[in-house]
């Protein structure tokens, strides 16, 4: 039998599917095109003006995740943005390498938003997505607004006990907390032309939060310019800018600043006296630690009751559960200093302004405490424009501000934020309701004024009403109303009345609450 030896001929086969494969791979159809951009950190890498920014990414570890997952949109400072905000940070010796790694990871973060925009787009979308001029629900550029990659982490708040809520005190005064789920990360701001038309304002109230001039046509980033045309790239879209941005704080962040000159403590430990706590199951059960067996904190969700936003919440609008209704909505808060707000206890609200008035601020009740912090929030930001023509609080006052009575300026995450150092006096004090408000002998009344929710009707502006009020003793003396807790911590309570032919205590409805209140009232003075 005859052995032929293959070992040329297989030889020859390979060499020919060799030379087969390199050619396939050779041909112009199957290299990449000469167009087809990099991904985000190569393409940024190729601007010789965004090598600063290039180090920031690589030493918070963001070159990888740029290059590899996710689309974005990112606003990158130039060489000479950086130069300008490190040497307005002198701590940081003239140099990215030397900035906490947080603090630059936040810096990075900031610069980054979700999702690949293009100029048009960032002009062009409302809550309802990207706006149509056919449709007169969603033909107008109110949507300003885009989240960020930027995330704080769940916080601990540290509580005292107190009946059936928790307070919220300093971490110096208790050692118990709870630890609140960070449900959304924040939001920046970009502002052009047409948004400023559709909402009535004009260019500089721009300038007034930001310190620069505001050019039409031109759109910016928070305080920052973007002056590149789009640099486009296989996972989202590069814009040069000319400035580093700001810190995103939100309104609570914003209250715990270490202020050289002011301080807004007694208005933010009135806040936390409306905090309340719900368990976040969802969320607890999601962490690695619960999932990996371990031992974990059980999370909660923070929520302020009554007030007109929660300053630590990231979300904005009428129904935080929705998150596309940030991109319009922003709220505002207008915090006096300490001394603003100790002048409007002594000289308005206690007994030191010489009347009888309550004796102690910690003794008056939580609706006028209430009153107090919604005269100083509003459920949309506040410019120069409103602080000009006036503009309504969330206790629904409609109120002016003098611009000298402002100490500090600041365009947040979740509120634009105004500190004064002259306190908002509400209307409640002010008008015919004032008396029962602002008096402890009258607190049924005000209750049942609070109640009913009628307050907007009695303190109208312009109006010349009397008001016939009767005092709690008078109450208590002919059975006409009475006032029953069902928890004061919780500030839970109902009124009754004698009905006279059963002899019995029966419960008053919210419009008979109203009726009876209105028959107290003239409508003008005798």
């Amino acid at each position: 039998m005859r052995i032929l030896d293959n070992k040329p001929l297989l030889f020859l086969i390979g060499c020919t599917l060799l030379i087969g494969c390199r050619d396939l791979y050779d041909q112009d159809k199957y290299n990449r095109p000469e167009w087809l951009s990099g991904k985000i950190y190569t393409q940024i890498g190729t601007v010789a003006e965004l090598s600063t920014f290039l180090k920031c990414l690589d030493i918070t570890g963001y070159d990888s995740i740029l290059d590899i997952t996710g689309y974005y949109t990112v606003f990158a400072p130039t060489n000479q943005a950086f130069e300008q905000w490190l040497n307005e940070h002198p701590e940081y010796g003239h140099s990215v390498e030397n900035i906490p790694r947080q603090d630059l990871e936040n810096l990075v973060e900031r610069h980054i938003i979700q999702n690949g925009w293009s100029l048009r787009q960032l002009q062009s979308l409302d809550i309802y997505g990207w706006i149509d001029k056919n449709d007169p629900d969603n033909d107008k550029p109110r949507g300003y607004k885009r989240q960020t990659i930027q995330q704080d982490p769940d916080k601990k708040y540290y509580i005292k006990k107190g009946g059936d809520f928790d307070q919220i005190v300093d971490s110096l005064e208790s050692t118990m907390y709870k630890k609140v789920f960070s449900k959304s990360r924040k939001y920046e701001s970009i502002f052009f032309s047409d948004y400023f038309g559709v909402n009535g304002l004009k260019f500089d109230d721009y300038e007034f939060y930001f310190d620069r001039t505001f050019t039409s046509g031109e759109i910016y980033y928070a305080n920052a310019k973007i002056i590149s045309p789009e640099i486009f790239a296989e996972n989202g879209l590069i814009y040069e800018i000319d400035q580093v941005t700001n810190l995103s704080l939100n309104a609570e962040q914003i209250l715990h600043q270490d202020y050289p000159q002011n301080s807004y403590e007694l208005f933010r430990n009135l806040i936390n006296q409306f905090s309340q706590f719900t368990v976040n199951l969802e969320a607890t059960y999601l962490q690695p630690e619960a999932k990996a067996g371990g031992v974990f904190d059980t999370l909660y969700n923070l929520t302020y009751s009554g007030l007109v936003f929660n300053p630590q919440e990231e979300l904005t609008g009428p129904n935080t559960s929705k998150t596309n209704y940030s991109v319009r909505y922003q709220n505002g808060m207008l915090a006096p200093t300490d001394d603003a707000f100790q002048r409007l206890l002594d000289e308005v609200v206690t007994s030191a302004s010489g009347y009888p008035h309550w004796n102690s601020f910690n003794n008056i009740p939580m609706e006028i405490k209430r009153i107090i912090i919604n005269a100083h929030l509003t459920d949309k930001p506040v410019y120069r424009t409103n602080i000009e023509s006036g503009f309504r609080n969330g206790a629904d006052d409609f109120i002016t501000i003098d611009e000298s009575d402002i100490v500090q300026k600041y365009y947040g995450s979740n509120c634009s934020f105004l500190g004064l150092n002259k306190a908002i006096v509400p209307r409640a004090f002010s008008s015919v309701t004032g008396p029962v408000y602002l008096r402890p002998g009258y607190s049924i009344l005000q209750y049942a004024i609070e109640y009913s929710k009628i307050l907007s009707a009695l303190k109208e502006e312009g109006a010349d009403y009397s008001f016939y009020v009767l005092s709690d003793e008078q109450l208590y003396q002919d059975s006409s109303l009475f006032m029953e807790w069902e928890s004061k911590e919780l500030n839970r309570y109902i009124f009754k009345a004698l009905d006279r032919q059963s002899g019995q205590l029966t419960s008053i409805k919210r419009n008979q609450l109203t009726k009876m209140i209105l028959n107290q009232v003239g409508v003008r003075q005798p």
